[in-house]
């Protein structure tokens, strides 16, 4: 689209100070000349990632994916950035100067409900951000995830300009850097080089950067004009990176990186950038809003202040099981891109961490495999989180937060369709309890990492049976975790395997083939329901396990295999099928 055909911001100037801010910056020159920028970013993570991050090193201005030219460049570049504090979170923002007026853009859900932020600056970008700023919020945009506040002081009620800000002479002997914007008509190839800056929570109050390359790229018409939506990513994102910003190899800034959706089953993750031609025209938009009381309490939206209708329930070393009845009419598409479905006004249920935890898992399966369902949820930091299928083929939604923190994560649970009702089941979960105090108590760890992995099953699989390669023994006593079930036998603390059934079937069954067989070992299952199934001998000519799972339905089985004796390790396999099987 031709740099021409933007027109002045004439509806944002009305917006920003209701009569009191005038701006007639022409878009065109905000694309055509450099301008003072500190950056937008943002993540949705949903997802999340553990993934180590470093600070910024010296480089050129083509930063992090060519060779190093000259210290000075990228020093300046990181400058850029700022860092945006709340009283509840940490993001990421970028400081605009216009005619005259300093104002930071950033992410709507790194700021939302607040309408005074903290602002810290990079003076030494071999240090972490010192904050230093106050910004007051002007306007934002409840479909597309972002905000502008304007910066008038600073944090000791000092007046500030964008004059002072001009050279780094002024009493926070801090100079904005300037960067340069990609054009509004230029669209990025896949395999493109890109870098990422921001202040993720992993890495404190520093600033570092992540590389990656552009995956894909999204089209819209907006205004009738045809521009990238939103590029897609495979650079790490992570909670706290929200506001900064996606640049070129040679410095030009893209756009937002906003939101990371993430495959369970895989681990692949897929960033999104929102890119910037389409973030200022959104800026010429009449959805613009100045209160955050007409985001929160519009009749069609979700009510986070609402009562569960499924109780609020606390997530303390054990799964929760929650039976409940998915689907409403209230669109959750206002949330953002990632945000699908149809759910309550009230939130389904209320899920309370005490401490912080490595990742928190909620997924939900419907009892029909038919069914679609969503699933929303807003975390502590009043920051959204959403999902529509968990896997490809796998219409259910699963959500797994990493880093989770303490407080209470108020879920949703939608159908695709308006006034679609159906059942299912919620499964939550909290991970990184220690799993050696587990075992030595002599309980099982639900919330372990399976030892031999999560697989996923569908009802009709091929090839049939499933083989999974385990090695059965432990030293958990099985007829002392599961009282009065007269099972037998000695397993590991974390499950062996954990695999989640989706569809109808009538015959599932899970069995162990010991490669000597010689060896007795046993089976333990706990099916989605959270009851307990176990098997010494298949029948009386084998010393294999084997359960028969009927038509235990869909969800999570966590499955572990033991031996009869303690200290004695089986190494065999574990066999899924839907067919009539004599175990040797």
């Amino acid at each position: 689209m031709p740099l021409e055909s933007y027109k002045p911001i004439s509806l944002l100037a009305m917006r920003l100070l209701s009569g009191t801010f005038t701006l007639s910056l022409h878009l065109p020159s905000l694309f055509m000349r450099y301008i003072y920028l500190s950056a937008l970013f943002a993540t949705f993570v949903c997802f999340y990632t553990t993934s180590a991050y470093a600070q910024s090193s010296p480089a050129s201005k083509t930063p992090v994916l060519v060779e190093p030219e000259s210290e000075q460049d990228i020093n300046a570049l990181s400058k850029a950035v700022v860092q945006i504090r709340t009283p509840n979170s940490t993001g990421s923002g970028s400081m605009v100067v216009y005619q005259g007026r300093l104002m930071v853009f950033t992410n709507r859900h790194v700021t939302e409900g607040h309408d005074s932020v903290e602002i810290a600056i990079l003076k030494d970008v071999h240090e972490p951000a010192v904050p230093t700023f106050r910004g007051e919020l002007r306007v934002f945009s409840a479909e597309y995830d972002l905000a502008v506040y304007e910066v008038n002081e600073d944090i000791e009620g000092r007046t500030v300009t964008a004059e002072q800000l001009d050279t780094s002479d002024n009493p926070w002997e801090y100079q904005l850097p300037q960067l340069e914007f990609i054009d509004a008509d230029e669209v990025l190839s896949r395999g493109t080089p890109l870098a990422l800056l921001g202040y993720p929570g992993l890495a404190g109050d520093e600033l570092v950067y992540t590389a990656g390359i552009v995956s894909s790229v999204q089209m819209t018409d907006f205004n009738q004009k045809r521009m990238v939506a939103w590029y897609r990513t495979n650079a790490e994102m992570s909670p706290g990176n929200s506001g900064g910003i996606a640049l070129t190899n040679d410095g030009r800034v893209i756009g937002i990186p906003t939101m990371v959706a993430m495959e369970e089953r895989t681990g692949g993750r897929l960033g999104s950038i929102l890119s910037i031609p389409l973030a200022f025209a959104v800026m010429q938009s009449d959805d613009l809003l100045t209160s955050w009381d007409d985001y929160y309490n519009p009749d069609d939206h979700l009510n986070p202040e609402g009562e569960p209708t499924y109780g609020q329930h606390t997530l303390a070393g054990s799964q929760l099981n929650l039976p409940l009845t998915a689907g409403g009419s209230r669109s959750a598409s206002y949330l953002g891109e990632l945000c699908t479905g149809y759910a309550a006004e009230n939130p389904d249920a209320i899920l309370t961490l005490s401490e912080v935890t490595e990742r928190l898992t909620i997924e939900f399966n419907a009892s029909e495999s038919t069914k679609d369902a969503t699933m929303v949820v807003r975390a502590p930091d009043n920051r959204w989180h959403c999902n529509d299928d968990r896997e490809a083929g796998n219409l259910n939604p699963g959500l797994y937060l990493e880093q989770a923190q303490p407080g209470d994560y108020q879920v949703w649970v939608g159908g695709y369709q308006p006034s679609d009702f159906f059942s299912g089941n919620v499964t939550a979960y909290s991970a990184g309890v220690d799993t050696t105090t587990a075992e030595a108590s002599g309980g099982f760890n639900l919330n372990g990492d399976p030892l031999y992995g999560t697989h996923q099953l569908s009802a009709f699989f091929l090839p049939d049976p499933q083989t999974i390669e385990v090695v059965a023994g432990g030293n958990v006593d099985i007829s002392e975790t599961i009282d009065g079930s007269g099972c037998t036998g000695f397993a590991a603390g974390n499950p062996d395997v954990r695999m989640h059934f989706s569809g109808s079937t009538a015959g599932l069954k899970a069995y162990f083939v010991a490669d000597n067989p010689t060896e007795d070992a046993t089976i333990v299952i706990n099916t989605p329901d959270g009851s307990w199934h176990c098997n010494d001998d298949a029948h009386g000519s084998t010393l294999n396990p084997m359960l028969d799972l009927g038509t235990s339905g869909e969800g999570r089985y966590d499955i572990w295999i033991g031996s009869y004796r303690q200290g004695n390790y089986i190494s065999g396999k574990l066999h899924f099928t839907e067919m009539s099987v004599e175990v040797p």
